[in-house]
């Protein structure tokens, strides 16, 4: 367990994390802040002279350790593990080498993924070897054995995405001048389909999916209503606090997401301001006089995981007769149902946070009516008159 202090927008908090949990308490001033902090502190001293004397009493059963590690630092002290000790051209050393210096400008939720990926299969099985060693058949074993595992053709792209990163960087370093693993997925016919169709719901559908909610998983309601009704990710809306939403403004503050634990940022690292209809502002003041915590949506203490939010949505679906549709797809009914009903194209990309307005454009421009599609070449066709 660990524990700080820490000044949000003018708000002391205490925050204490244990595991993958993490609790907030607001208290009124940085003297209570410190207060409460060494009381945990003390409390937590006490614990740990306890269990050293418990463990002083029985010498034949190991240690227990008294801070909790999260996922990601338990994969993180396994990476070590794995790519330690080793002769400089083998490829776990050139992993090392590889993290030291590039890993750091991928992507947060990037970097989480490829850590994991290495811990639990590619390390175990290459990291001894020397790279030059490693031929091209043992990759492809290596590869169909993860996809017989039941693992998906995306998850054995992101694990042929890291393998050939290993590759390049002892390229770079002289150590061998070819990536085996270059159009490995195509030949084994691997290769993770290029584009998921998008699946929205029609108005009809998402009325039936938010009423069947309502009146069968009540619970969940009021985290559906935000998801359609504001086109938001899932991490984002687990993170959400009462403090990010100005029920004045109509606006929510989207600075920050969840995916394993809490992330101070967004999935694009940009914040942006999220506006909120009148029906939806209603739901949520109702909400709050029920419900006062300083989350949103916490599971007995805990943020919701997102398998649980799925396992719900899937729950809801089938309750609803609706077809099978991914969490994801509650975004794109979103967009296009706005977008449908004649919003600019502008508002919409603010609303998702897209970097701009060619990429909601190139996902949902179907959706637009035809006479706006019309309007936007409105200008050419002037300029191409005006040339004639």
């Amino acid at each position: 367990m660990k524990a700080e202090i820490k000044q949000i927008k003018g708000q002391w908090f205490v925050i204490i994390r244990k595991g993958d949990n993490i609790s907030k308490k607001p208290v009124p001033d940085k003297d209570t802040a410190l207060k409460v902090l060494s009381g945990i502190e003390k409390q937590l001293n006490e614990k740990i002279n306890i269990d050293a004397a418990n463990d002083s009493k029985k010498p034949d059963k190991p240690e227990k350790a008294i801070i909790e590690m999260t996922s990601n630092e338990k994969a993180e002290k396994r990476l070590i593990e794995l790519t330690s000790n080793l002769e400089y051209d083998t490829f776990g050393s050139i992993t090392k080498r590889w993290i030291d210096e590039s890993y750091q400008y991928l992507r947060k939720t990037t970097q989480e993924r490829y850590l994991h990926l290495l811990v639990k299969w590619i390390l175990p099985k290459f990291a001894r070897m020397y790279i030059e060693n490693i031929t091209r058949g043992e990759i492809k074993t290596f590869l169909i054995g993860i996809y017989e595992s039941g693992q998906s053709k995306s998850t054995i792209g992101l694990v042929r995405d890291v393998v050939s990163n290993i590759y390049l960087q002892a390229i770079d370093e002289e150590i061998i001048n070819h990536n085996p693993t270059t159009k490995i997925l195509k030949r084994l016919n691997l290769e993770p389909s290029k584009k998921i169709k998008n699946k929205p719901l029609n108005l009809e559908e998402m009325k039936k999916f938010l009423e069947t909610c309502k009146y069968e998983f009540s619970e969940m309601y009021e985290f559906f209503m935000v998801a359609f009704y504001t086109g938001m990710r899932m991490g984002e809306i687990i993170a959400l606090e009462w403090q990010d939403i100005d029920f004045e403004k109509r606006e929510i503050s989207v600075t920050k997401h969840f995916r394993r634990e809490l992330v101070p940022a967004t999935k694009t690292d940009e914040n942006r301001a999220v506006r909120i209809s009148n029906d939806l502002c209603k739901v949520l003041k109702a909400y709050r006089q029920r419900y006062d915590y300083y989350r949103l949506f916490d599971d007995h203490g805990k943020y919701y995981s997102q398998n649980k939010i799925r396992d719900y949505f899937k729950r809801i679906l089938k309750k609803a007769g609706l077809r099978k549709i991914r969490f994801h797809d509650i975004r794109h009914t979103y967009a296009s149902l706005m977008l449908s009903l004649g919003e600019p194209v502008h508002y919409v990309q603010s609303q998702l946070g897209h970097k701009n307005a060619s990429m909601t454009m190139d996902q949902y421009a179907k959706f637009i009516p035809t006479n706006q599609m019309q309007g936007m070449n409105t200008l050419e066709k002037a300029l191409t008159h005006q040339k004639n």
